[in-house]
């Protein structure tokens, strides 16, 4: 049809939105009759029409693929409610452009429906006659405006094309287009400038009307569209209004009632639109070991005398009937041996007793506490022979462990039997020994890991009633000469009790500033009385604030993040048999984990209560400070499971935080807070960017969508395993596909499945699934089998989480083996190829290595994606982790760099750098696009990995001063592709990705520098050929190599350079210190330039 020479350009035209969250809809209308033969849809970069202007004729369609509803009157019906569908267009600007109906369509307009942000049309037929039974004249113009309206409208007549005979014939073939501007600002509403119909103008005038349905009360609107009778085939339209141009929006705010609106499908998700729920099928963090056990229990028969809980119950009953009230006097060798038993049978029996035998709990827990306090008295245990008397005192500190696992009611026990005080004399007493101290510390630990004992700790005073807390108490002992590994066990203790100190004065200060906090009338009053916009000191006055409250408030915020990051290595107890040193090569992998504990102190403080109540003042949203320490907080409990089922499990709470929070959203930030430095894993959601409405990748909208996709977990897991597609499981993945749709989703639902053992939900409907359907063909017929692959692709291809991928590869490749038909799990079996039969240790590199090179010519093809995988695995066993104060060192990842360079790591990484900016460079000449989103995805992988491992192969080889690397590959090929991925942003400004990026970049620039010892800067010639010079020769010559690169080269300078230059002081410096302190000016390291005050840009 593109041959027929009758065939004209009959409408070319871009439409822009803000976002492809929501699905756009646009109206094309003719003013007459056409018959429409085929309708193009422009890629970027590609000319439409060889005689248009070049401020026209290329087009702009994004995103690269989606899949474009076509809608069309039909004149013949004139008045037909609705229109009728004329096809789909699954456009790939690589293969699909082109659509053609089944023969020529007669119509007067177009409805367009997709997820695009931006779509270049090209409609192509010829114009007729009207054929309107009811329109044979023109429609009249509209009445004149007003004088008034007339001056102030802006509205203009536009005629588009002068001669509309240059368009006739065939269309050009598209060709490729050269460099160009970024595209301007979106075109302004059809309300400010619309087009008349123009006497003698057929086909040089057309209207265009575009809607965003988004909120309000276009949403009905929205709702009208879909509800045809098949849900998707038919689009309402109001034809009277549009051919008028009477059209406004409020015509369409029909009355429907809420059953109306529920029985439509669903058709977006809107993360605004949905709250939180109660937590369900999770077990929040707070909860304690016997709380499990009791809920555990009502899923039991506690009837079966066989089960573990009752076998464990009668053991206790046992040991308690033998050595009881009658027995007091024979504290010998036996009821040592009975107090060893019992913390084996404790919690599964106690636990057993409250609820089978509830009245009998209360005598059986006092003696218990009875034991434990005599256990403990030094002087009843001097009295036992030399073996027996340190049996019994570490039976008693191990059996007050065990009680204070059981419940707030144990621990208050113990408390009132002044267990605490017992705890400290032992430490205090002479000639007792590290090992039993440490015993006594970790019985201490145990009691305080309830809100109660850390409370006797803190406040309640011990010891001989000296009048000190037994907190001060630790304090002393810890003065005294005490061995290393008890000074660790202490400094777990007192860390505890700072954190719960921040704890309860964030809580005071909540409650101090709700005191303050106006009424409503007096708030109602104060509104009326502004009468300028608020400044910070306005908003603190009116809040009875100060400076001062706001900067403590931010002190304790981040104190409460640095104590929780720290966690895990200054708060726990070491291992028995360790030894606490800077450095480890083995010992045992898993230490104790202290967030139970944390969670329970929050809890009971009201964390995320005071939260919201120092977050309510308009005071709080003005101090910068305040909000980023929140925004780390939050962040720090969203990267883990524990923290979001401590958000889901207030969830009312978090609800009221989120819609505190939400707005900051498209606020901003200042530039001086934009992160130079590369984020963390897990940060990939934190890149906001967009304009005011958009759906942008802000945290708090992906915190939002994190939450809500775990608690579809919660519903999968929740959900039994049933033949056939069960609609509750179908409801549940479809509102999860429905979250991946956005950038901003897709990390949120792969980080909640990525997490502990999330995946399995997906992993055992697809095995279900695929087995039902074996040799049947039921599978594919399955909607719920074809939502878990997708979901479980999605996951694979986005996340970073190895541990989640080493777990689930074995058994999501048997399944991809066994069903060929599947092209999502075929597509899975290439991301998982290079895992099959691999170890994720240091054994693995070669094999990884091997693969990589013999895969290299397939990189950002589809046969290559298992070369992500394979970096992402390399990442996972060669780059440590970001390390805290008081973390050990731990010598494994030094073992695994050595065999990257052992297996040509170094040279495999750079060449696949190579390879990715040889394939990037020629789109990012021509302006073109990276690709679709999982190609980008693949790309920014490929870069990230692959520094990430040049950098840990570098700091490693560098970080002596002895060695020195000249290889220029690597500035080189960094140089490239810092030009490529982050000089020329198409938003405007940097992603997380892209940023992350850029500071691997600059970090891996950095590293040079350490190459430098003092030993080697005595003359200019050494200075000369280090290989800090080298890669400072390669950037500058960059710069001075194209006119493209100066951009990209001067800013990767900036970021090299130390500030400011030059280095001002207060005092006449003497020449040796001069010498000294240029030295570090021109080649420190980044850590040297911030310890000795020296900034970057």
């Amino acid at each position: 049809m593109a041959g027929d020479s009758a065939m004209e350009l009959l409408f070319l035209d871009t439409f822009k939105h803000q976002s492809a969250e929501l699905t756009n809809v646009d109206v094309v209308r003719f003013p007459y009759g056409v018959l429409i033969t085929e309708v193009r849809v422009i890629p970027p970069g590609i000319k439409a029409h060889s005689n248009l202007p070049d401020s026209r004729a290329f087009g702009e369609t994004a995103p690269h693929a989606f899949q474009l509803d076509l809608f069309f009157n039909n004149v013949s019906k004139p008045n037909a409610p609705v229109f009728d569908r004329l096809g789909s267009l699954e456009y790939d600007e690589n293969k699909s452009i082109i659509f053609r109906p089944n023969g020529k369509i007669n119509t007067d307009g177009l409805v367009l429906r997709g997820w695009y942000t931006c779509l270049t049309l090209a409609v192509y037929g010829t114009a007729e006659r009207p054929h309107s039974h009811e329109r044979d004249s023109p429609p009249p113009p509209p009445p004149p405006l007003p004088q008034q309206q007339q001056l102030g409208s802006k509205r203009i007549i536009k005629t588009e094309w002068e001669n509309e005979e240059q368009f006739n014939g065939s269309p050009p073939r598209p060709q490729p287009r050269g460099p160009r501007t970024p595209p301007g600002p979106p075109p302004p509403d059809d309300d400010d400038e619309e087009a008349l119909p123009a006497p003698g103008q057929c086909m040089s005038v057309w209207k265009r009307l575009s809607i965003t349905y988004k909120r309000g009360k276009l949403k009905n609107f929205v709702l009208l569209l879909y509800a045809g009778d098949d849900g998707y085939e038919q689009i309402s339209s109001d034809e009277e209004d549009l051919e008028s141009g009477a059209f406004k929006l409020p015509a369409f705010d029909l009355d429907y009632t809420p059953e109306d609106l529920a029985s439509l499908p669903t058709v977006q998700y809107d993360p605004y639109e949905r709250e939180l729920r109660p937590l369900q099928h999770f077990t929040p963090p707070h909860i304690t070991r016997y709380e499990a056990e009791l809920k555990r229990l009502k899923t039991v028969d506690i009837q079966d005398s066989s089960s573990l809980w009752a076998e464990s119950a009668a053991k206790l009953s046992e040991l308690l009937e033998a050595w009881g009230e009658g027995q007091r006097t024979e504290r010998g060798a036996g009821w040592v041996t009975a107090l060893e038993e019992i913390p084996a049978f404790l919690l599964k029996g106690m636990s057993f007793l409250s609820i089978k035998d509830p009245d009998r709990l209360s005598e059986k827990l006092k003696q218990l506490v009875d034991w434990s306090c005599e256990a403990l008295n030094l002087d009843f245990a001097l009295a036992q022979p030399i073996a027996l008397n340190l049996r019994q005192l570490k039976a008693g500190t191990k059996l007050a462990s065990a009680l204070a696992d059981c419940g707030a009611q144990a621990v208050q026990n113990l408390l009132e039997k002044g267990i605490v005080g017992s705890l400290l004399g032992l430490l205090f007493a002479e000639h007792v020994s590290s090992t039993m101290k440490l015993n006594v510390l970790r019985s201490l630990d145990s009691i305080i890991s309830e809100p109660q004992g850390i409370e006797a700790l803190l406040r309640d005073r011990h010891h001989d009633n000296d009048g000190t807390s037994g907190y001060q108490h630790l304090l002393d002992l810890f003065l005294l000469d005490q061995t290393v590994r008890v000074a660790t066990a202490g400094t777990a203790i007192l860390q505890k009790g700072h954190f719960y100190e921040v704890l309860t004065d964030l809580q005071r200060t909540a409650s101090i500033w709700a005191e303050r906090h106006p009424t409503l009338g007096e708030r109602e009053t104060q509104e009326v009385e502004r009468e300028s916009p608020m400044d910070i000191d306005t908003l603190l006055e009116s809040a009875s604030l100060s400076e001062g409250d706001l900067e403590r408030l931010q002190g304790l915020l981040e104190e409460l993040l640095h104590l929780l990051e720290t966690a895990p290595h200054c708060m726990v107890q070491p291992p028995g048999k360790a030894f606490p040193t800077s450095a480890r090569i083995t010992g045992p992998p898993e230490r104790d984990d202290p967030y139970p504990t944390l969670y329970r102190y929050m809890h009971a403080c009201h964390l995320l209560e005071s939260l919201a109540v120092v977050l309510s003042y308009p005071a709080t949203f003005a101090h910068i400070g305040v909000l980023q320490a929140v925004r780390e907080l939050m962040r720090f409990l969203s990267q883990s499971q524990q923290g979001l089922l401590f958000l889901l499990s207030k969830h009312e709470t978090t609800n009221l935080l989120l819609r505190l929070l939400t707005p900051l959203t498209h606020l901003t930030p200042p530039s001086h807070l934009t992160p130079l430095t590369p984020l963390s894993e897990g940060e990939g959601e934190d890149a906001s960017a967009g304009g005011e409405g958009s759906m942008d990748d802000g945290f708090w909208v992906w915190l939002m969508q994190t939450l809500h996709a775990l608690q579809g977990v919660a519903e999968l897991n929740g959900a039994e395993l049933e033949d056939g597609d069960n609609p509750s499981v179908l409801a549940t993945l479809h509102s999860l596909y429905l979250i991946s749709f956005s950038s901003t989703g897709r990390n949120a639902v792969a980080h909640a499945f990525s997490l502990d053992n999330n995946l399995s939900s997906l992993v055992n409907l697809v095995e279900f699934h695929a087995k039902e359907g074996q040799g049947e063909g039921k599978a594919r017929k399955s909607v719920t089998y074809n939502y878990a692959c997708m979901l479980v692709l999605l996951v694979i291809q986005t996340s970073g989480d190895l541990r989640m991928i080493e777990h689930y590869a074995t058994p999501l490749l048997n399944v991809s083996k066994a069903d060929e038909n599947n092209a999502k799990l075929q597509e899975l079996s290439k991301w998982l190829e290079p895992l099959e039969k691999l170890h994720f240790d240091i054994s693995g590199i070669p094999t990884l290595i091997d693969y990589i090179k013999q895969n290299l010519e397939n990189l950002m093809t589809a046969d290559g994606v298992g070369l992500v995988t394979a970096l992402r695995v390399l990442c996972h066993i060669a780059c440590p982790p970001t390390t805290v104060p008081g973390q050990q060192k731990d010598l494994k990842w030094n073992q695994a760099i050595i065999a990257l360079f052992s297996a040509e790591g170094m040279d495999t990484f750079i060449k696949v750098l190579q390879k990715l900016t040889s394939l990037l460079l020629l789109p990012w000449r021509l302006h073109g696009p990276m690709g679709p989103t999982a190609q980008r995805l693949m790309m920014l992988s490929v870069a990230s990995c692959s520094l990430r491992l040049i950098r840990a192969m570098l700091t490693e080889l560098l970080c002596g001063g002895t060695c020195e690397f000249r290889d220029v590959r690597v500035p080189s090929v960094c140089v490239a592709l810092h030009k490529i991925l982050c000089s020329t942003p198409t938003t405007g400004r940097l992603d997380a990705e892209e940023l992350r990026i850029q500071g691997d970049v600059t970090e891996i620039m950095l590293t040079f520098t350490h190459a430098i010892s003092e030993q080697m800067t005595g003359s200019e010639e050494t200075v000369a050929g280090n290989s800090w010079s080298l890669m400072l020769r390669e950037v500058l010559n960059s710069t001075l190599a194209a006119p493209e690169n100066i951009y990209s080269s001067l800013s990767l300078l900036s970021e090299l350079l130390p500030l400011p230059l030059p280095m001002q002081t207060t005092q006449v410096t003497e020449h040796t210190s001069l010498r000294f302190n240029q030295k570090y000016l021109n080649l420190c390291s980044e850590d040297e330039q911030m310890s000795y005050g020296f900034g970057r840009t």
